[in-house]
């Protein structure tokens, strides 16, 4: 998805850079790599100012995450033009990663929003992914894709890795629901155990493209 994000705006990075950039588009892409080190580049000041405190029980609420992911950018020079470059169909994909720990559990975490739109001042968001790679006592992925019609979300695609039964992704769907106050039929549970999908039909082509012209 770097790869083809890149070439979509034009772009052509180092293979360092390249490097950076997947690890921010995929949270497990550096550990799927072998490394075994969490990307630490995105922690925010607090986290790592915290790490050796003891651990809060109090729920993570949006506005903290909302000021971890920002602060990743601006941590980040190279992310942050990435993010203001649009892609040849005016689309604009941006990238905002970072990652925490709760309950024993370290969180590496890709947000990735679509934005739409003729001009940046007119800029809507047109899907939004969130993308979490779980690890510690318990090693879990979760993608979330959220499409959104006429300023309303409209659809919830979830994938979760390890698989559910199918009893367990029916509770788990009536509670997103009820959590995001939304019809329980516009939400998809699925399992997936290989791969995670691209973002959009036209992403996944030009993927195949990329992977046959290499």
């Amino acid at each position: 998805m770097a790869v083809t994000a890149c070439k979509d705006k034009g772009v052509e990075l180092s293979q360092e850079g390249l490097k950076a950039y997947a690890a921010a588009v995929d949270p497990d892409w550096e550990e799927r790599q072998g490394s075994g080190r969490q990307n630490r580049r995105h922690k925010s000041h607090d986290d790592r100012e915290k790490e050796n405190a003891p651990e809060k029980t109090a729920a993570i609420t949006s506005a903290e995450l909302r000021e971890v992911a920002l602060e990743s950018e601006a941590l980040d020079p190279l992310l942050a033009i990435l993010n203001r470059l649009p892609g040849k169909n005016g689309q604009r994909w941006i990238v905002l990663p970072f990652s925490f720990s709760k309950n024993g559990s370290d969180f590496r975490v890709s947000l990735r929003i679509l934005l739409e739109g003729d001009s940046p001042a007119a800029a809507r968001t047109g899907r939004l992914v969130l993308d979490i790679a779980e690890s510690g006592a318990t090693q879990r992925r979760w993608y979330f894709a959220a499409e959104a019609a006429n300023g309303t979300l409209a659809r919830l695609n979830v994938f979760l890795q390890p698989s559910l039964s199918q009893k367990a992704r029916t509770k788990l769907a009536r509670e997103i629901a009820v959590s995001m106050e939304i019809p329980v039929e516009c939400i998809t549970i699925n399992n997936n155990a290989e791969s995670f999908p691209g973002e959009s039909p036209p992403m996944d082509d030009l993927l195949h493209s990329v992977n046959k012209a290499v």
